[in-house]
Order: structure tokens, then C-alpha cells, then sequence
């Protein structure tokens, strides 16, 4: 199939990287002459600097505290920034993660200060996450001394694949739905009911709340999360298979279709897998 490129997009694109180059060449000088007379090892975002699990914590506040403003999928609105992609890349090329923690902790605007520091970090992992770098094996520290160590280097966020599948092109079958659902009644439902409607206090698996909350985010990520943390009796106790499963009997509740091939255990397959309810 052939792909017509409109002029608009090759613009946007442009535009993008003109911005990157311009403000690393403003501020990169001034960063790189900070970081010699510190005389401490510097790193970068692109090194791994969170986990995937202080990511998924960090989704979840994101989703509660800053997705009404700049959106489910960090796009931004008229009254709120970007918190992805290359007007964001842009603005924070060459800065650090201590500036970018301490812009958190004023957040959200209507009651500044309301997330402890735990929580700013952890929105801040999933911002990183979400701008393509890779998660690595320690989670960010709440210390912002630490974190002005650590430069935002946005420029190096193309290195990372992005997603290139959707679960709307079918990423699970029928006969694997039919295991997940077997699988979720035995340790889902007692918490998260037999319709994945959730209860008071246990969020829903499936609709309107669950598609807010993990709209954009990946097909691994929501993996991480069940196989981490549920059942919440006993973490990790299933196999890779039958949380793959329920993933996949999770999907299908949500509407997204059935496809040919089963959805594969692999973290790597699955954060090609992007969760969205229609296609970019």
C-alpha cells in the first residue's frame, strides 16, 4: 500500500526537529559546563532510569490527577502542555530531570503541592516512559538533587521503538479468550466481578474507567500490572500464560476484536501493542 505523506506532516516533522536542534544548541553549553564543575557522573534518560513497575504507579496518578487536563494520551488542550512528543522533547532538550520533577510538584494547578514526592516522580517515570525511553532496573528517587544528574535528552527518544500495532487490528483469538475467561473467574472475579465491573474500592476492567486509565499506554504495561499485583492474595502465583490470557479476555470485554494469532507473553511483542479505542 502506498502512503501518501501530507505537506502538513512533513512540516510538523520539520518544525519538530528544527525545535530540538535549536534549543540543544541554546542549552546544551550551559548544561554541559554545569555538569564538568559538578564532577559527578552524569546520565541520561535514554541510560533506563525507572521501572516498569513505578511507571504503572505513575500511569495510574497520572490518570486520576493530570489526564483532565493534558489528556489521556499526554496530548495537551488549549489550557494545558503537551506532555509528549516534540513540542514537549523541544521544551526540555538539554534540561534536567530535577527541573522537570520540581514542574510536577506544582501540579495539578487547581491545588499545587497536592502530590508527595513519591507520586511526582512516578508521573514523571510515566512521562518518560510514554516519550519512548526504555525502563531500566531502578526506579527514580524523589531526591532532586538526584534527578538534576539525570538530563533530559530528548533528541535520543527516536532510538526506542514505538508501538506499531493497535489492539483494535485483532492481537488475541477466540480460543484464548475462552482460556482468560476460565482463568479470570477462578482468581479475577471474587474482587473485579464476573463483568469486570469492578466494586467500591476495586477499579473496573472493563469500559469507560478502564479505557481512560489505559488508553495509550501499552499492551506490556497493562500486563506488568495484573501479573504484579494480582490476585492481590498472592502476586505473580499464575503463569505468563494465563495472565497473557486474561489480558486477552480483558480486550475482548472492551470490544477490541479477536484476531488470528494469540497474543504472545513476550514484554518485548507486547510494548509494540498500543491501547487505544481508535486509530492515530
Amino acid at each position: 500500500m502506498n502512503m501518501v505523506v501530507r505537506p502538513s506532516q512533513l512540516l510538523k516533522t520539520a518544525l519538530g526537529i528544527f525545535i530540538l536542534a535549536a534549543v540543544a544548541a541554546v542549552r546544551s553549553p550551559v548544561r554541559v559546563a554545569a555538569s564538568q564543575a559538578s564532577g559527578q557522573p552524569q546520565r541520561s534518560v535514554a541510560d533506563g532510569v525507572y521501572t516498569d513497575a513505578q511507571r504503572t504507579r505513575g500511569q495510574q496518578v497520572y490518570a486520576a490527577e493530570c489526564a483532565d487536563c493534558h489528556g489521556a494520551d499526554l496530548a495537551g488542550s488549549d489550557n494545558a502542555p503537551s506532555l509528549s512528543g516534540f513540542e514537549f522533547a523541544g521544551a526540555w532538550q538539554g534540561a534536567t530531570l530535577g527541573e522537570l520533577f520540581e514542574k510536577v510538584a506544582t501540579m495539578p494547578p487547581t491545588s499545587p503541592g497536592k502530590l508527595n514526592p513519591q507520586q511526582s516522580v512516578d508521573v514523571l517515570a510515566f512521562i518518560i516512559s510514554r516519550n519512548n525511553f526504555p525502563a531500566g532496573q531502578a526506579e527514580l528517587a524523589a531526591d532532586a538533587a538526584a534527578l538534576k544528574m539525570i538530563h533530559f535528552d530528548g533528541a535520543k527518544a527516536a532510538d526506542v521503538p514505538v508501538p506499531n500495532r493497535s489492539v483494535l487490528d485483532g492481537v488475541y483469538t477466540d480460543e484464548q479468550n475462552r482460556r482468560g475467561q476460565t482463568a479470570y473467574a477462578t482468581a479475577c472475579a471474587s474482587c473485579h466481578a464476573a463483568t469486570l465491573a469492578g466494586g467500591d474500592v476495586v477499579p473496573a476492567l472493563a469500559g469507560s474507567d478502564f479505557l481512560a486509565k489505559w488508553t495509550g499506554a501499552t499492551a506490556a504495561e497493562l500486563l506488568e500490572r495484573i501479573s504484579s499485583t494480582m490476585p492481590q492474595a498472592s502476586p505473580g502465583s499464575l503463569s505468563p500464560q494465563q495472565y497473557v490470557d486474561i489480558v486477552a479476555h480483558i480486550f475482548n470485554r472492551n470490544r477490541f476484536p479477536a484476531g488470528r494469532t494469540p497474543l504472545d507473553a513476550d514484554p518485548a511483542v507486547l510494548r509494540m501493542i498500543r491501547i487505544e479505542t481508535s486509530k492515530r
